[in-house]
């Protein structure tokens, strides 16, 4: 069995100051406010 998987890669938000920006944008965000 040979799978191909294909990631897709976003790009970094450098320089973004709006969360609707990165959403809009398709652009990595992580989450680090404490559970």
């Amino acid at each position: 069995m040979n799978a191909e998987v294909r990631t897709e890669r976003r790009p970094l938000p450098l320089g973004i100051q709006t969360f609707s920006t990165l959403r809009e944008g398709g652009y990595y965000y992580v989450d680090k406010t404490p559970l």
